[in-house]
């Protein structure tokens, strides 16, 4: 389930994105911890969607985001989020840092 996520976030199609983005949320939501391993999947290709200027689709990776922090820990999503913020697009550098202070501030890690 995770792979086939993973390669609906990535298309081009901006509302097959949002619908798959959606639908990582719910699993992250209704699985918790079960969701760890598929979170740690999805969450590099989420933060690279941060590109995207629509208010709609950073709600949705925002609460995607939100729900991952349930199912799993900063020192596990590190690898994930690092090269996100060494990334050349701006949106993708400071969503991901929001992300990474957001965190922080919730799980009380300084990872960095």
């Amino acid at each position: 389930m995770a792979k086939f996520l993973k390669k609906e976030v990535g298309n081009a199609n901006i509302n097959i994105s949002m619908t798959a983005i959606k639908a990582g949320t719910t699993l992250a939501t209704g699985m918790r911890k079960a969701f760890a391993t598929c979170a740690k999947d999805l969450i590099g290709v989420i933060l690279l969607k941060f590109k995207e200027k629509r208010p709609m689709m950073l709600d949705e990776i925002n609460k995607f985001l939100d729900a991952s922090l349930v199912c799993t820990n900063l020192e596990e999503l590190s690898t994930e989020f690092i090269p996100c913020i060494n990334n050349p697009a701006p949106g993708v550098k400071t969503g991901t840092i929001k992300f990474v202070e957001k965190a922080a501030l919730v799980t009380y890690i300084d990872v960095l």
